[in-house]
C-alpha cells in the first residue's frame, strides 16, 4: 500500500513518453487495472488529467477519456502482461518474454512473485530470478525495475524507508543483483507524498 506499483507505473511511463519499447509485467495485478494506472499516469505527463478513482468507479468523463485512449493505439511500445495471460511467471517464462519483445525497459511489479522453475525455496527462487535478470539485461543491453516487499518488522514502520537492502523480503537476493536501490515510505499526514532513500548507488546518478 506504499504505492510500489504506481512508482513502477511512472518509471514505464517516462520511458514509453521518451520513445522507449516498455513490457510490464504484472504477477499480481490484471491487466486491466495496470492499463488504467498506465492510461492515468501517462496522461498527467501530457497535461491532461484523468482520476483513477473516477475513472475505477465510471465517474469520469468519457469522451475525453476516449480521445485520449484512441491517440495511444498509435504506438504498440507499451506491452503488459499479467499472471492470468502468463500463468505463473518463473525466470523463464520471464526470460522469454525479454526475447520475444525485446524491451528498452523491463518492469516487473513483485520478484518477490516470482515462481520457482524448480525445487527452490523462497530466497533461492528471487536470488534466482534477480541474477538471472540481471544478466539478461547485460546481454540485451537494456534496463529491468523490479520491485520488492520489505520484511514484516520494516512493514511496522511504513513511514521510515528502510535504510539498507537488509530490511528486503526473502533476504537480500534480490538488493545484491541490483545496482540501485530505492526504498520508500509514507508521510504522516499526507496521502499524496512518500519519501524515498537510495541507500544503494553503484555508481552514476
Amino acid at each position: 500500500g506504499t504505492g510500489k506499483s504506481f512508482l513502477l507505473m511512472n518509471f514505464a511511463c517516462v520511458a514509453y513518453a521518451a520513445g522507449y519499447r516498455v513490457l510490464f509485467l504484472s504477477p499480481d495485478m490484471s491487466w486491466e487495472e495496470c492499463a488504467l494506472r498506465f492510461d492515468v499516469i501517462l496522461a498527467a505527463k501530457f497535461q491532461k488529467r484523468f482520476s483513477h478513482s473516477e475513472l475505477s468507479m465510471g465517474k469520469a468523463s468519457l469522451s475525453k477519456y476516449q480521445d485520449w485512449l484512441e491517440s495511444l493505439t498509435k504506438s504498440d511500445n507499451f506491452i503488459c502482461i499479467d499472471s492470468a495471460d502468463e500463468g505463473a511467471f518463473t525466470l523463464r517464462s520471464i526470460l522469454s518474454l525479454q526475447d520475444e519483445f525485446r524491451p528498452d525497459l523491463l518492469v516487473l511489479d513483485g520478484i518477490h512473485l516470482v515462481a520457482p522453475d524448480g525445487p527452490q525455496s523462497g530466497w533461492e527462487t528471487i536470488k534466482q530470478a534477480a541474477d538471472g535478470l540481471k544478466a539478461s539485461a547485460q546481454h540485451y543491453k537494456n534496463v529491468v525495475i523490479w520491485s520488492s516487499q520489505v520484511d514484516r518488522e520494516a512493514m511496522r514502520n511504513s513511514t521510515d524507508p528502510a535504510s539498507s537492502g537488509a530490511s528486503a523480503a526473502y533476504g537480500k537476493a534480490a538488493v545484491e543483483a541490483a545496482n540501485r536501490l530505492i526504498t520508500m515510505g509514507k508521510v504522516s499526514g499526507d496521502p499524496h507524498k512518500r519519501v524515498f532513500k537510495v541507500p544503494n548507488n553503484r555508481g552514476g546518478r
